[in-house]
């Protein structure tokens, strides 16, 4: 992530100063509450947050468009509404959890439901906007279109502005800066110039350590490789500041058809057709299917009868009230309208409240010019886990909703078709652009089933096995009956936590096709005592001393990484890293047995408590237990930066 420059945040905070976001900060301080929330009777409840729909929570514009509707949703699931709208305020709330519920309340979209949770505290959470992911990505950073990831990263580089420049103070300032570089002039302004050099130049993000590569596909020993090490050691830091960055193109000149094919490859057919529509404004099929967008998604399409795809999701999603659509199954969002003259047409305005980013998307293509140096990134991204699957990775059969990808006529019920998985995509892309390097990167690689994830492909990997290779390999998948073969110019890169699964523990097969690069903690990439202001604590020395312990009481495979003391600026930063990341850590490697944390840390940190235990009465054969120790752990944020030293001293 870019470190935007200190007179960026200074001109947002005078403009910001001067902004209705300024006034309409603690708009809702005193009527976003619980006491005031839960006393409102059903009626007043109701108004409540049909205005704050229609208000856009004083943050969006446009929430007029759908608040009737989101009205009467309130009305009808009052009793489920209620308590779902007040959880925020519970001590174990789960915003996670509830982000994931926001689809069984119609019209309570993730811009209005982010948008509330802001208001409850806006010190805990951030908002989810389309001018939010534009002003990232000016700081390089790319926003999953998953809600989930997409919140979670958007609260991790949100807080890391805040961490950055305290003034900004909480998430809804952060928002308030989004928007000005990304919807208001003077911040576009200001930040075409600011940054403009700050990307040629390379990070000074003070707790950047490590260099980043260029383009230097020498660092990658072989086609597949997987980085292995102790947690903290900066694995997926390497995948995303340094290797990622071999597979990205900053100055790329595209054409237009491969623009647009990257900006509807993975849309549904609906969305096309809605951007098509929304350039056009009025069109018959045979012009919607000429359109480029529509080509460029017909081209990435397995449908055998693209016509008839176009002609089912728009009569999916036409008005129930047009009399020349005589399906009777409609599925929201209804946006378009069939003439008399058999001549299509669409609601613009309703299309721009429902789907934003699908208007974006159509200024991005209309304003692109042939030639003009683009940001081009040739890899995805994706982190293994006990569930994954081949299906998830290669091809499966998955469930086709009305409303999303049917290819064929308009089905009237479930249906199903063989989708592809991450990797099929990604070779896709490779095949299709063979002039370029693509990579596939997999975080956690140790902790899926590797052999039933890969399945019969695990040969189709090796270097000598890919496409056009002396000893080509090639396989037929078993949902599509299609042949496949790894091209040569897609690099499979991996990590793996050393804690969770050693190297030798992998299955043989993954451990023959692949390199192993160790990433081993750096002691020596820490300041010393005195090179930190504020900080009497030798870190080099302390973690240098931890580890050796560690390796006698496990192996070095448990050690501890560096990372997790580089943000470390003072002593207090230092005291909330031992009790958030470091002791947690012990604890789990230690379990059952806090003795040990005291042989590696000492006993300012663990002490034996020898207070004598009163049993209750009766013969319960308690004497063997009268010799058992009982330790207690120290919070760390109680103790001195003496006690800190003696942990190497």
């Amino acid at each position: 992530m870019i470190k935007p420059p200190q007179k960026m945040i200074d001109s947002f905070l005078e403009w910001y100063k001067k902004d209705v976001h300024a006034e309409n900060e603690d708009y809702y301080h005193e009527t976003i509450t619980l006491d005031y929330l839960s006393g409102l009777s059903r009626s007043d409840f109701i108004d409540f947050f049909y205005n704050f729909a229609h208000e856009g929570g004083r943050v969006q514009s446009g929430g007029y468009r759908t608040s009737k509707q989101f009205r009467e949703t309130i009305n009808s699931q009052y009793e489920q509404f209620l308590p779902f709208i007040l959880s925020p305020f519970e001590a174990k709330f789960d915003e996670l959890q509830w982000l994931n519920r926001i689809e069984d309340f119609k019209y309570f979209g993730n811009g209005l439901a982010t948008i509330y949770l802001n208001r409850v505290d806006k010190k805990r959470f951030p908002i989810l906007n389309n001018k939010t992911a534009k002003a990232l990505q000016l700081f390089d950073i790319k926003l999953s279109s998953k809600t989930i990831e997409r919140y979670q990263d958007t609260k991790a580089a949100q807080q890391k502005l805040i961490d950055w420049f305290p003034e900004l103070e909480n998430f809804f300032r952060v928002d308030s800066l989004c928007h000005f570089l990304a919807g208001e002039k003077e911040g576009k302004k200001i930040a075409d110039e600011l940054l403009s050099n700050l990307r040629n130049t390379p990070n000074d993000d003070e707790n950047s350590k490590h260099p980043v590569q260029k383009k230097d596909f020498g660092t990658l020993p072989s086609l597949n490789t997987i980085l292995y090490g102790p947690p903290g050691t900066g694995k997926t830091w390497k995948l995303r500041k340094e290797y990622m960055d071999q597979f990205t193109d900053t100055s790329a000149t595209l054409s237009q058809e491969e623009y647009a094919a990257r900006l509807v490859s993975d849309l549904a057919w609906w969305k096309v057709i809605a951007m098509v529509m929304m350039d056009l404004k009025e069109s018959r099929v045979s012009e919607i299917m000429g359109h480029p967008l529509m080509q460029a998604r017909i081209k990435r399409s397995s449908s055998a009868n693209p016509r008839a795809a176009i002609w089912a999701h728009i009569q999916m999603h036409t008005k129930q009230e047009c009399q020349n659509v005589k399906y009777t199954k409609r599925y929201e969002p209804l946006l378009f309208w069939k003439g008399d003259n058999s001549v299509w047409s669409i609601d613009l305005e309703l299309a721009e409240e429902t789907v934003p980013d699908l208007k974006e998307k159509l200024e991005e293509f209309n304003s692109f010019e042939p030639g003009k140096p683009t940001k081009v990134e040739r890899y995805d991204f994706t982190t293994f886990h006990q569930s994954f699957s081949y299906e998830d990775f290669v091809e499966g059969i998955k469930p086709v909703m009305p409303a999303e990808d049917a290819t064929e006529e308009i089905p009237d019920s479930l249906t199903y078709e063989v989708r592809p998985g991450i990797f099929k995509k990604m070779v896709q892309w490779a095949q299709a652009d063979p002039e370029h390097n693509y990579a596939l990167f997999i975080d956690e690689i140790n902790r899926g089933n590797v052999a039933s994830i890969f399945g019969e492909l695990i040969a189709l990997i090796e270097e000598d096995k890919r496409q056009g290779a002396e000893h080509e390999l090639t396989a037929t998948l078993p949902y599509s009956q299609t042949k496949f073969v790894v091209p040569k110019n897609l690099y499979i890169i991996g990590a793996m936590n050393t804690a969770d699964r050693s190297v030798e523990a992998l299955d043989t097969a993954l451990r023959r096709r692949f390199t192993f690069i160790a990433v081993q903690p750096e002691p020596e990439t820490l300041p010393a005592a005195g090179e930190v202001e504020g900080l009497n604590v030798d870190l080099r020395k302390m973690l240098y001393t931890i580890n050796a312990r560690i390796q006698k009481l496990l192996d070095k495979d448990h050690c501890i990484g560096h990372s997790y003391f580089l943000g470390v600026r003072n002593f207090q930063d230092l005291q909330g890293v031992f009790a958030t990341k470091i002791l947690p850590l012990l604890e789990e490697y230690f379990y059952g047995d806090p003795a040990r944390i005291g042989m590696v840390l000492g006993e300012k940190f663990v002490s034996r408590n020898y207070e004598s235990i009163n049993w209750a009465s009766g013969d319960w054969g308690q004497e063997e237990f009268d010799e058992r120790h009982i330790f207690v752990i120290k919070d760390p944020r109680s103790l001195s930066q003496e006690d800190f030293q003696s942990i190497y001293e």
